[in-house]
């Protein structure tokens, strides 16, 4: 559904900068947004925090640190009280890009940093604190970043989050609204440790996501396969984590193939009444079968002739190949 706001009976509207929707409208929180909407709809007036505080129900502290976020991103200069628009705000190539996407490879900016070597992001720290101080007080954009990292965790960030961080801007040249996006995702499906953060870092780094666009679709792209492995790890009743080689036949299943969960639900029934378990050998065989006889669906499965017990045909039992193909995979 496409929607189109018809300014209409109402009676006066204010202008809201074009960057804030462009470059901070995923990065803001709800917080920073409703005061900046409050500021704009009072531009030239003088504003205390408590008057602030009433008109959007806030308290005056997180009015403060909205103003703070803005300052920090680089998109407003507050001088004791006089806040003014930056012209060029610090934190705002987003590189975005101007086609939907096709594939997460497929967003490469012309100017991005990203560096094309192989990268070791679990080795041991090697930013000693005052760089990482340093790096700090002279970058609004690191500042920016670490200072988000710690809104989102709760907390101030601990030593190997700060070198974690410092290894993908710094290293890995990830972008630090990719790395903010990454880290926002990690941290709302439960996986906020150092180590899987810089896990899905490297990935990218291999994959070349380096601009907003690209982190989007990659972070969707991740979110929906997800939500496959949590409904066939259900459904196949494996309360552990998958391997990567469980994980490599999900992929192949839901994304080169392109099967359903029915129809896989069906290949694992086949399994269970074969092997009695969970056998993603056997499931892929059957799954590949299909595929390469062209049934893509389950009305596809029930098409298909069984021979009759009394036919002496020269015909083999599927089933019996897939067993012994099972057997060969044991040894």
């Amino acid at each position: 559904m496409n929607f189109k706001l018809d300014i209409g009976a109402w009676n006066g509207v204010f202008a809201v900068p074009l960057s804030v929707v462009d470059n901070y409208i995923k990065l803001a929180s709800g917080n920073a947004v409703k005061v900046l909407l409050c500021f704009l709809r009072h531009g030239g007036e003088t504003l205390s925090l408590s008057e602030v505080s009433n008109k959007i129900g806030m308290s005056e502290s997180d009015v403060e640190d909205a103003l703070n976020f803005w300052a920090r991103a680089g998109l407003l200069s507050n001088n004791d009280g006089r806040l003014t628009p930056n012209s060029q705000p610090q934190v705002s190539d987003l590189n975005r890009a101007d086609t939907s996407p096709t594939t997460p490879t497929s967003y490469n900016s012309p100017n991005s940093s990203l560096k094309k070597v192989e990268l070791d992001l679990t080795r041991e720290p090697q930013f000693m604190p005052k760089e990482i101080v340093a790096a700090i007080m002279s970058d609004a954009k690191i500042d920016y970043l670490f200072k988000e990292c710690e809104r989102l965790f709760g907390r101030p960030l601990k030593p190997i989050e700060r070198q974690m961080l410092m290894v993908i801007i710094e290293d890995a040249g990830l972008a630090v609204e990719c790395t903010l996006m990454l880290v926002e995702h990690c941290c709302s499906i439960g996986k906020g440790t150092p180590a899987y953060i810089k896990k899905v870092a490297l990935s990218w780094v291999e994959k070349e996501i380096n601009n907003v666009t690209a982190a989007e679709y990659e972070i969707k792209a991740m979110k929906a396969y997800l939500s496959v492995e949590n409904e066939l790890k259900r459904l196949f009743e494996i309360n552990s984590a998958l391997s990567k080689t469980q994980k490599g036949y999900i992929t192949k299943w839901t994304g080169t193939f392109d099967f359903s969960l029915e129809m896989i639900d069906a290949a694992y029934q086949r399994t269970l009444d074969n092997t009695g378990k969970a056998a993603f050998p056997y499931m892929d065989k059957i799954l590949s079968d299909w595929r390469e006889k062209g049934y893509t669906c389950l009305e596809d499965l029930q098409k298909i002739k069984k021979p009759k017990l009394d036919e002496k045909t020269s015909s083999f039992d599927v089933d019996e190949i897939y067993m012994a193909e099972l057997q060969k995979y044991k040894k």
